[in-house]
């Protein structure tokens, strides 16, 4: 679980239930684990979203949603390190903006098998990615 303020939890709670709203509309299969619920995992880990064409997770997309705050060292280190080794490929998105930032702790870090994506809330409300 990121190490994001209190207040920004309730921010990547939506992220995550918009991207899991984006896919299903695409008729995907998708399972997320937002704050701390555990509806599904992939390997070792209760990564945020998990997408796939069948119940078989066995070609899933693997997501985790970051916030500007938690877009940081310790997220690098601890999380995305982790996820490094654990998967063969997963995606990372982060707010617009912050893609250079976290582009940096990817390479200092030494984190493979990553690609940033980015999402924003648009003046609607709605999130894109």
């Amino acid at each position: 679980m990121a190490y994001r303020l209190a207040q920004m939890q309730s921010q990547h709670d939506a992220v995550v239930h918009a991207a899991q709203d984006i896919y299903r509309d695409k008729g995907k299969i998708c399972w997320i684990n937002p704050n701390g619920e555990k509806n599904k995992v992939r390997g070792a880990y209760w990564i945020d979203i998990i997408v796939a064409n069948t119940e078989s997770d066995s070609t899933a997309w693997l997501i985790e949603i970051e916030t500007e705050d938690s877009v940081s060292q310790s997220e690098a280190q601890d999380q995305w390190s982790r996820y490094s080794t654990e998967y063969g490929h997963w995606h990372l998105a982060v707010p617009s903006g912050s893609e250079d930032k976290a582009k940096q702790l990817l390479v200092d870090n030494s984190v493979l098998n990553c690609t940033i994506i980015t999402w924003q809330r648009n003046g609607d409300g709605a999130h894109t990615f």
